[in-house]
């Protein structure tokens, strides 16, 4: 994820253990960030609204995985509006457990090829290792409401690659306050050779969702399927 000094949604300073007046000053920084997206929904929208090819849930997918997930959704579609064209030759409400059964089957599938493509995210995406300078911390926070936010952190990293000076963070940050890596200090991170401000981050975290969803699609699928089969 590419540095930008200018990107009001994160918090730059040089402190490795955060102080408490680091801490307030994260949270008074993300709050007036958030006011002015509140000010102007219509950005906010406009930000939602279109697909994010930039976001750390997108990239950890290699173009393959995120091809074969498109199937997935895909074949759902189709299969659904089989069903619809089928719909006179079925009792009702086998046609609503058939439509569920669809659904269960393809989100289950896409979310299982998302897991899939975030274990595989070493080997298909942050293929290349360098070295790095740690020259600060970038932190936001996380999490819903004003009484369940918590930072999350991230060290700012300058390398070179391909001639070209690259200051970036982890894709995904770490969730906690206080960084792991000293001011100064080198290390090597793993990065997209074909991207190469996108470094390697926390990915499991990313995992959370779609486990949880292949679990419930996993156990809808076999209660609809035990209705059908009735």
């Amino acid at each position: 994820m590419k540095f930008d000094p200018n990107d009001k949604e994160y918090f730059f300073n040089e402190e490795m253990v955060l102080s408490p007046e680091g801490e307030q000053a994260l949270r008074q920084s993300f709050g007036e960030y958030r006011r002015s997206v509140l000010n102007n929904p219509s950005d906010w929208f406009g930000t939602m609204m279109k697909q994010d090819k930039d976001s750390p849930r997108y990239f950890v997918e290699s173009p393959v995985f995120q091809w074969i997930g498109r199937a997935c959704i895909l074949g759902g579609v189709l299969a659904t509006v089989i069903a619809v064209l089928n719909k006179s030759n079925m009792e009702s409400y086998r046609f609503y457990l058939s439509l569920g059964l669809i659904a269960s089957i393809s989100i289950g599938l896409y979310m299982l090829v998302k897991i899939i493509g975030y274990l595989m995210a070493d080997k298909t995406v942050y293929t290349e290792e360098v070295s790095a300078t740690c020259i600060g911390y970038w932190r936001t926070m996380d999490g819903g409401g004003d009484d369940i936010l918590f930072p999350v952190t991230s060290p700012v990293f300058e390398y070179h690659y391909n001639g070209q000076k690259i200051q970036a963070c982890y894709d995904t940050f770490e969730v906690t306050k206080d960084a792991k890596i000293p001011l100064g200090s080198t290390t090597t991170i793993r990065i997209s050779p074909n991207a190469p401000a996108r470094v390697k981050g926390f990915h499991k975290k990313l995992l959370s969702t779609p486990i949880v969803f292949v679990i419930i699609c996993a156990i809808a699928t076999g209660a609809l399927t035990y209705f059908l089969l009735a």
